[in-house]
């Protein structure tokens, strides 16, 4: 499939959520470096299924930049999302709010295990992401904080880790004023980049 047929297929009309992945790359433009933002819209289907739905390189992030895009994705057919799972930005936020008002958002897991991964050990970090996954599905925000406050309790000597914990902490604590089933879906942390990844929620 080329790129400009794949930009233009049809999409599903509801996503259960869609992960949005911002990804940094470096890139030349008249013998200049410069450092490159990529996005990628990940959308999890009714079926379990997830696939890219969009990929966007903005040179200067507008409302209007992400007011063009997020129509295009209207314009194929998405018509309803349930949950977005993103990074902080006002500009997408703002417009996804615009054209999909009942829209649940939620912070995204991958972005917080990108954030954290250079900072610990990879076994130590497994098992973080494995906790902060348990602390989402906790039936309770009491079963939660308990699992949240061990984790802070065990690496309290590496500052730097708890420091980025500690950012979004306010947003893993108000994910509890979501359904346990939203929270179970919204826990994944596998990015699904090859198009048609199977996942069970």
């Amino acid at each position: 499939m080329r790129i400009e047929d794949w930009k233009n297929k049809e999409l599903e009309k509801l996503y259960v959520n869609v992960f949005i992945l911002e990804e940094e790359t470096y890139v030349r433009l008249k013998e200049e470096i410069k450092k490159q933002k990529i996005y990628i819209f990940i959308g999890l289907n009714l079926k379990g299924y997830k696939e890219i739905i969009g990929l966007y390189t903005p040179e200067e992030e507008t409302t209007g930049y992400w007011m063009k895009e997020i129509i295009s994705l209207k314009s194929r057919g998405v018509e309803s999302l349930f949950m977005v799972s993103m990074i902080n930005n006002k500009w997408l936020k703002k417009v996804i709010k615009m054209n999909y008002p009942e829209v649940i958002y939620t912070p995204s897991l991958i972005e917080f295990y990108n954030k954290t991964d250079k900072y610990i050990a990879r076994r130590d970090h497994r098992i973080i992401m494995r906790e902060i996954s348990r602390f989402y599905k906790s039936k309770t925000i009491e079963e939660g904080l308990v699992i949240y406050n061990n984790l802070k309790e065990q690496y309290k000597e590496n500052k730097l880790l708890l420091m980025i914990i500690g950012k979004y902490e306010k947003e893993f604590i108000e994910m509890f004023k979501y359904s346990h089933q939203a929270r179970v879906i919204t826990s994944n942390t596998d990015d699904g980049r090859r198009e048609g990844t199977s996942h069970s929620v």
